[in-house]
């Protein structure tokens, strides 16, 4: 953590061990209900209850979850696409499958009657898409055209990180403090920012703007993945973007993913230098011009560049100005940077 140019900023924190292997005192949002009766297995998902085998595991749940989401007519609708045009989602759906059929094994038993094994890019990309999903319907958080534009390739990236910033508003809270996500009302430009994140029971406000930096050849785009730019942290643009749609009466947060390819583990990834370079040029704030945002994310979660080898560690950045236009409760922020700081990680829970 380093105050630079009038504003806090915290990079990644150097990790110790992977996401699979850590302890998971970690902010997991409201309590899982779950319990065994009549030979299945009920877990409480918002308002309504899910059913299944007594030996189905969390993973396993929280695929069928997804699946059930995103409807029988579109899964096999995508199962039916050559395999080379079914959407990203679907890809990942086989290659879970595919891994978990390859990995359940004798050396990798783990003495309950199940295996684990740390999972593949691929993996790792499903369940944390499957995680958001929990998340936010268990929350009551699942705004209602995110599921809708997941299931659309050119809309997909957007519509992801949409719900991967709901779901860390969503798990930074917990049964006696929420974060409750209502849409935002237009600006004077007659822009809007993704949802207004409520804190209960105070009432207290936040804006929330989330922006994912498109690649070529990545996530349904056009073109071949140029390695070189895509290290970069060029996300300026979508800075100057996201403030542009945030509300001028509220304070906000702006969430940006680079979406950069995974590098091996250095004190300061390649797109550092890029990010901090945009700081500098927005100046520092002062009380006489203060910075028209309260916190600014960034995240890499490279999962999906990874395929069929091991997942990476995701990568985070924080910068709080000191000077922001509107107040925020620190004690509110710090949960919500908590949730970012362990973004993608799923308890490791067997049931």
């Amino acid at each position: 953590m380093a105050e630079t140019r009038g504003r806090i900023i915290v990079p990644s924190p150097a990790p110790i061990l992977p996401p699979w292997q850590q302890s998971r005192v970690e902010p997991h949002g409201r309590n899982k209900i779950q319990a065994l009766w009549k030979g299945y297995r009920f877990r409480a998902v918002g308002r309504t209850v899910v059913w299944g085998p007594p030996k189905e595991t969390f993973d396993e749940f929280l695929v069928r979850l997804l699946k059930h989401e995103l409807g029988k007519d579109w899964y096999f609708s995508e199962l039916n696409e050559e395999p080379s045009n079914r959407h990203q989602t679907m890809k990942w759906i086989i290659a879970y499958h595919d891994f978990s059929e390859a990995m359940a094994t004798d050396e990798n038993r783990d003495g309950e009657g199940g295996w684990s094994a740390p999972p593949s890019g691929d993996v790792a990309s499903l369940l944390w898409l499957a995680y958001d999903v929990y998340q936010c319907k268990h929350s009551l958080n699942l705004l209602p055209d995110i599921v809708r534009r997941l299931k659309k390739r050119h809309e997909f990236q957007g519509a992801r990180y949409e719900l991967a910033v709901a779901a860390v508003l969503s798990r930074a809270g917990s049964d006696s403090q929420q974060f409750k996500l209502i849409p935002a009302e237009p600006n004077p430009s007659g822009k809007r920012c993704e949802f207004v994140a409520v804190h209960e029971p105070s009432g207290v406000r936040l804006a929330v703007e989330a922006k994912s930096r498109r690649r070529s050849g990545v996530f349904h785009e056009a073109g071949t993945l140029d390695l070189e730019r895509a290290l970069r942290g060029d996300v300026a643009g979508l800075m100057s973007a996201a403030l542009e749609q945030c509300p001028a009466d509220l304070p906000s947060a702006v969430f940006i993913d680079l979406n950069s390819p995974p590098e091996s583990i250095s004190p300061e990834p390649s797109w550092f230098p890029d990010v901090m370079r945009m700081m500098e040029r927005m100046g520092r704030p002062t009380p006489e011009q203060p910075d028209s945002f309260n916190a600014l994310f960034l995240t890499n979660t490279a999962m999906h560049y990874a395929g069929s080898q091991r997942a990476p560690l995701p990568q985070t950045f924080a910068a709080f100005p000191l000077h922001p236009r509107h107040s925020y409760p620190a004690g509110l922020m710090s949960l919500i940077y908590r949730a970012v700081e362990t973004i993608a990680r799923i308890p490791d829970e067997r049931f």
